[in-house]
């Protein structure tokens, strides 16, 4: 929340994590349902928070490795047989529906004169299809670290986004789901709060509730 005993005034920019706060993310069992159950997988969800730890996860999502390369250890940490067209079809299905009431929430961040964005470690495949969403179109801009090399909760990457958006770290107001990255961005110097639900965030901006 905005600290009363600091500065009350609302930001120049409001900064917004993506996967589960402007989207929403699938388990693995619904991206790959038949390669879940081939597999015999008694925690898929285990197995995904895994392979995000590997190093070819890492270095795709920081613009570093190559879709053919990802595809290969994707192959090789699940052991499946696939396509790399099957492995995209499925990845993308991690991507579920916008967060209810989010794009309201957007519009009017916007109406009330501060500028809206998000900052997101997310790969090229992601990357590629976010502007199917419309609260993704609302925003002004959306700051991936396949683009910039860099991956919260590190403070560079929110010092980065700042930068390209051309704000001072003090004016803008970032929420995550994410306890860690609510805490890199506060050593970054931004206002950062864990997100709660839209009308949470219209209350910490001072927004209309509806």
């Amino acid at each position: 929340m905005l600290d009363p005993d600091k500065n009350t005034a609302r930001p120049r920019l409001v900064l917004l994590d993506l996967g589960n706060v402007l989207v929403s993310l699938r388990p693995l069992a619904e991206a790959f349902p038949q390669e879940v159950a081939r597999a015999g997988r008694r925690d898929p969800e285990a197995a995904l928070v895994a392979f995000k730890r590997s190093s070819v996860f890492d270095r795709f999502e920081r613009g570093r490795a190559k879709a053919e390369e990802f595809y290969r250890g994707m192959r090789e940490f699940f052991q499946v047989d696939l396509s790399d067209e099957s492995l995209r079809e499925g990845y993308n299905r991690l991507l579920g529906d916008e967060i209810d009431g989010m794009l309201p929430v957007v519009e009017d961040i916007k109406r009330a004169g501060m500028r809206a964005a998000a900052l997101t470690d997310t790969s090229p495949i992601h990357l590629a299809v976010l502007d199917r969403y419309a609260v993704v179109r609302a925003l002004e801009a959306v700051i991936a670290s396949c683009e910039t090399g860099l991956k919260k909760p590190d403070p560079e990457a929110f010092r980065e986004a700042a930068r390209r958006l051309g704000v001072a770290p003090g004016e803008v107001y970032f929420t995550d789901d994410l306890v860690a990255n609510v805490e890199g961005a506060r050593e970054a110097g931004l206002r950062a709060e864990v997100f709660r639900g839209p009308e949470d965030l219209r209350r910490k901006l001072g927004l209309r509730a509806i």
